[in-house]
């Protein structure tokens, strides 16, 4: 079983270098989605530079409070191996694996029962789809 840490309940986000202007309606939308129940992902797409990452940070922003467990935000954009996608989030999460366990196990044992929000920025460039 993984070494449990306490999750921090306040985001962490990166601070914006621009305000986000006009993009109320996409905000209020993605925050509804995230709000859902049965949404489970989430993703933002669109061509290179149209501001998804920053609509991201806002939408996190937004949310912030609405998940108990917390709210990550996990840069991949560094990464060129989609094999250290498990130990960047655990990293971001504190999480470690023990002894015989994989650590990709140990974030699933992890978040099970959470309700928090990760927002993996930058998926597209290293197939974080298997995690």
């Amino acid at each position: 079983m993984s070494t449990r840490t306490a999750m921090r309940t306040r985001a962490l986000l990166p601070e914006p270098r621009t305000p986000l202007v006009g993009r109320g309606h996409e905000v209020a939308a993605v925050r509804a989605l995230l709000l859902r129940d049965e949404v489970r992902l989430v993703t933002l797409s669109g061509a290179p530079g149209v501001g998804k990452t920053r609509l991201a940070q806002a939408v996190a922003g937004a949310v912030d409070g609405e998940f108990p467990d917390g709210v990550w935000f996990v840069p991949l954009a560094p990464l060129r191996d989609a094999d250290l996608v498990p130990a960047v989030v655990a990293e971001e999460l504190g999480v470690r694996e023990e002894t015989g366990e994989a650590l990709r196990e140990a974030l699933v044992a992890y978040l099970r029962e959470k309700h928090a929000l990760l927002v993996l920025d930058n998926c597209e460039q290293v197939d974080a789809a298997p995690l």
